[in-house]
């Protein structure tokens, strides 16, 4: 975890925002400085000054409309540069990886599982639905599976970068996993760092995908068998 920023950083960093947006700070007082300090630096206690230095920076660069940024907006720039590769990826890209794990599922779906991204792994739910769909027809697997995962990776990548904001304070609260500290441990240490509220979660999340995916991949199968029963 980064070093929070003092004080005195955090006021370089309205000093620079202030100066550049000077209409908008005209009747500020001390006391409203006070309290923007003690609040940009309470959102961004994650970061140390360098990383919000540089997400400043990259707001400013890009800043079209004159309007000085909220905290949220330069956490936005500082996450995009911290975004992990796997997060970064295109559908295409994350599912040729969920494919390729498929093919070796039938008896070693934990181990694939284990191997995927996180953002996989909350798409696909849990290493059973592998050996499922593993088993199933390849078509069925292109044209029913992989839309419903497609689909469950756009939500999970925006559920993943919302929570990557939320500050660790916060998250100990709301019993969050603390990605900052769990996402460079291989996969049998992260358990030992994640409190239990956030063991619970990631499994009770795991679990509500697979119970959806299980449900469309039943309804599917209950049209394919009474669409067989038809025909014969």
């Amino acid at each position: 975890m980064s070093k929070r920023m003092s004080e005195a950083e955090v006021s370089m960093l309205l000093y620079t925002i202030h100066a550049v947006y000077p209409a908008h700070f005209t009747r500020f007082t001390e006391r409203d400085m006070e309290d923007q300090i003690a609040a940009w630096r309470g959102v961004l206690e994650d970061y140390s000054y360098v990383q919000a230095s540089a997400g400043l920076k990259a707001f400013l660069a890009s800043d079209t409309k004159g309007f000085p940024p909220v905290p949220g907006q330069v956490i936005d720039f500082i996450r995009r540069a911290m975004e992990p590769e796997a997060e970064q990826a295109t559908n295409p890209e994350l599912i040729a990886l969920i494919r390729r794990a498929l093919a070796n599922s039938a008896y070693n779906s934990a181990e694939e599982f284990g191997r995927l991204p996180e953002i996989c792994q909350r798409a696909v739910g849990t290493p059973h639905n592998l050996e499922e769909w593993c088993r199933l027809d390849t078509r069925e697997v292109e044209t029913v599976i992989l839309s419903h995962v497609a689909r469950a990776l756009d939500a999970t990548r925006i559920r993943m970068r919302e929570d990557a904001k939320i500050p660790t304070s916060v998250r100990r609260v709301l019993g969050i996993a603390l990605r900052h500290e769990s996402i460079a441990l291989p996969h049998r240490e992260r358990k030992e760092v994640l409190p239990d509220k956030a063991q619970q979660a990631q499994k009770e999340n795991r679990l509500e995908v697979a119970a959806e995916m299980e449900a469309r991949m039943q309804e599917y199968k209950s049209k394919h068998l009474r669409a067989g029963s038809v025909a014969g």
